[in-house]
């Protein structure tokens, strides 16, 4: 399921602040944080904890995009 530019902003910051958990072992690194991020949407999605879940190729160019946007801007 693809996701919009702000889904993965508002679930990635959640993640950041720790405001939700993230169930990767450590969200420090990119691919990690990028799997928790995946994790909390479909969670929230489905109403279940899920974890080991990726994101579609869409949402995986959109989070690269998210990430560099976060990182320019601090």
């Amino acid at each position: 399921m693809d996701h919009s530019y702000e889904e993965l902003r508002s679930a990635t910051l959640d993640i950041l602040s720790g405001r939700e958990p993230a169930y990767s072992q450590d969200s420090s690194q990119y691919s990690q944080l990028q799997n928790a991020v995946s994790d909390l949407l479909v969670s929230r999605a489905s109403g279940t904890r899920t974890v080991n879940t990726r994101l579609s190729p869409l949402d995986s160019q959109l989070f690269l995009e998210l990430f560099w946007d976060c990182f320019v801007k601090g």
